[in-house]
C-alpha cells in the first residue's frame, strides 16, 4: 500500500523495516514512498541493516542530516557545530592550523585568544609592523594605522607614509626674523634663546633646543629667524657680551628686558614676518615678566595690524606723532638709541645721544673704582686716575647709569653705606657732567628694598 506522509511505513528502506518515515517527495520503493537519506541508501540491500542504521538521514531524524554542509569555507576543517574544530567556518583563514596574525585582534587559530605571541611596546593596542601588526612607530602611542592625523606635529599619526596628510600646515607657516641691538657703544656678541608658545608649527622651537642659543658676533645689530605658524607667539631673550657662553647659568638672561611696558626694553628690538614672499613688520615686541624679577620679549608672528598709509612700519607711531622714519620699525619716539649705527633711533634729531662722565674724588690712586650700573645691570664703568680724582671715560647717555653706586679697593669698599636711618658718603663726593662740561645733578638716597644707598642722576 502507499504510505501517507510522515506515517510509519511498513516497508523497509535500507533494510530497517518500520524505522523510516514516509514523505510525499521521497523516493519510490515498491509500493511505498520513503525518504531514503544518504546513510539509508548506503545500506547493503537490507541484509544486515547496518548501512541503514549508520545513515544520519535513515535514523529517526527523518533523514535531515543529509542536507547539512560542515565545511562551508572549504579550509578542510568542519565547524565546531558539526563536531569539528573550526571556530569560524565562514572564513578560510580561521582554523586551528593557522598562525596567529599580530595586530588585527582576530583569533586566527581558534584558541580563544587574539594577538598572542605579539609585542606592543607603547601599549596603544597595536603591534609593530615588524611583528605583523599595523603600528609604524611602536614607541609612540599617538601613532598607528587608524589613528587620526594630528596636524602640525611633524608625525605620520595614521601610518600612511605621509606627515600631516589632509592638513595645510605648510601654507600657514611664515618666517619670523627678529633684530636686536644693545645701547652700549660698539659691536657685540649676542646670545639669544627663544620658544614657540603656540601650536601647529611643523617643527616648533623649544627653549634651549635645536642648536640654541642663536649667536651673532662682532655686530651692532644681531638677529635670528625661525619658521613658525602664522599668528603664534614667539618668546625670546637676549644677552650681549655675556661673561660666559653657558646660557644655563642663573642670571644669564637678565639683560633683554626689565619691565612689562613695550618701551621698557633694555635692547632696541623689532621683528618682521615673511609671508608668501612678502616681508612686513610685526607689531612692536613687548616685554613679559619671566617670574625672576625680569622679563622676556614676546612677539606675535603676523604682520602688524597698524600698517597703513599713515603708519607704514606698523610701530604705532605716525609721522604726525613724531616718527622720523616711518618705514623703519626700529625707529620711533622713545626708542632705545643705538650708538654709531648711523640712525637717529629715538627721533630726537641726533644720531647718537650725548655722553656723560663720572668723577669721584676724596680717595687716593690705586683703588680702581667701578661705577655699578643699577639702571642697566651689568653695564658697569671703570674709573681711571686723572691726577687728582678718578674719572670714567665718556659714556653714552642712553646706556649710562641713572641709578648707581661706586665700589673700590681690596677688600671692597662701597660708597653706599646706610645706617642709623641715613646715608653716609665715604668720599668727598661723586659728580657727573655732560661731555660739554655741563654739570648733572646727583643725589644719594636709600635704595628700595635694601639697607644701602644709591646715587640718582637727574637726566
Amino acid at each position: 500500500m502507499l504510505c501517507t506522509p510522515y506515517e510509519p511505513s511498513a516497508c523497509g528502506c535500507g533494510g530497517l523495516t518500520g524505522s523510516q518515515m514516509c514523505a510525499a517527495d521521497g523516493m519510490s520503493y515498491g509500493s511505498c514512498q520513503c525518504p531514503c537519506g544518504t546513510g539509508g541508501s548506503g545500506g547493503s540491500g537490507g541484509s544486515s541493516g547496518q548501512g541503514g542504521s549508520s545513515g544520519v538521514g535513515g535514523s529517526s531524524t527523518g533523514g535531515s542530516g543529509g542536507a547539512v554542509n560542515c565545511d562551508v569555507d572549504g579550509d578542510g576543517h568542519k565547524a565546531i557545530a558539526c563536531g569539528g574544530d573550526d571556530c569560524n567556518d565562514n572564513v578560510a583563514s580561521i582554523n586551528p592550523s593557522k598562525l596567529e596574525v599580530c595586530g588585527n585582534n582576530v583569533d586566527e587559530n581558534c584558541n580563544g585568544k587574539t594577538n598572542e605571541g605579539c609585542f606592543d611596546a607603547d601599549g596603544d593596542g597595536h603591534v609593530a609592523l615588524a611583528n605583523g601588526g599595523d603600528d609604524c612607530n611602536d614607541n609612540d602611542v599617538t601613532i598607528y594605522k587608524g589613528h587620526a592625523e594630528v596636524c602640525g606635529n611633524g608625525k605620520d599619526n595614521d601610518c600612511d607614509g605621509v606627515v600631516d596628510n589632509g592638513c595645510n600646515v605648510a601654507n600657514d607657516e611664515v618666517t619670523l626674523k627678529c633684530y636686536y641691538a644693545s645701547p652700549v657703544d660698539g659691536t657685540h656678541a649676542y646670545y639669544a634663546l627663544g620658544f614657540d608658545d603656540g601650536i601647529g608649527t611643523l617643527n616648533p622651537v623649544k627653549w634651549g633646543e635645536g642648536g640654541q642659543p642663536y649667536v651673532s658676533t662682532n655686530v651692532i645689530w644681531g638677529s635670528f629667524s625661525v619658521q613658525i605658524k602664522k599668528g603664534n607667539g614667539f618668546v625670546y631673550n637676549v644677552a650681549a657680551d655675556p661673561i660666559t657662553t653657558d646660557w644655563h647659568q642663573n642670571g644669564f638672561w637678565k639683560s633683554a628686558a626689565t619691565t612689562a611696558a613695550p618701551l621698557g626694553l633694555a635692547f632696541n628690538t623689532y621683528c618682521t614676518v615673511t609671508d608668501g614672499g612678502v616681508t612686513k613688520p610685526t607689531a612692536r615686541p613687548i616685554a613679559v615678566p619671566n617670574g625672576n624679577g625680569y622679563a622676556n620679549i614676546r612677539v606675535v608672528a603676523t604682520w602688524s595690524t597698524l600698517i597703513s598709509a599713515n603708519d607704514q612700519d606698523g610701530d604705532g607711531f605716525t609721522v604726525g606723532q613724531g616718527d622720523c622714519a616711518d618705514t623703519d620699525p626700529g625707529t620711533y619716539p622713545a626708542a632705545i638709541e643705538i650708538q654709531n649705527d648711523g640712525v637717529d633711533r629715538n627721533c630726537d634729531g641726533k644720531d647718537n645721544s650725548p655722553k656723560v662722565v663720572y668723577t669721584m674724588c676724596g680717595v687716593t690712586s690705586g683703588y680702581a673704582p667701578v661705577v655699578r650700573n643699577a639702571t642697566f645691570w651689568g653695564n658697569d664703568f671703570v674709573m681711571h686716575w686723572n691726577g687728582s680724582c678718578f674719572e670714567s671715560d665718556p659714556v653714552w647717555a642712553s646706556s649710562a647709569a641713572k641709578e648707581f653706586w661706586v665700589e673700590w679697593g681690596n677688600p671692597v669698599q662701597y660708597d653706599n653705606s646706610y645706617w642709623g636711618g641715613a646715608c653716609h658718603e665715604l668720599t668727598s663726593g661723586v659728580t657727573m657732567k655732560w661731555d660739554t662740561n655741563v654739570v648733572i645733578s646727583v643725589t644719594m638716597s636709600k635704595a628700595s628694598g635694601v639697607d644701602a644707598c644709591h646715587r640718582y642722576a637727574s637726566f
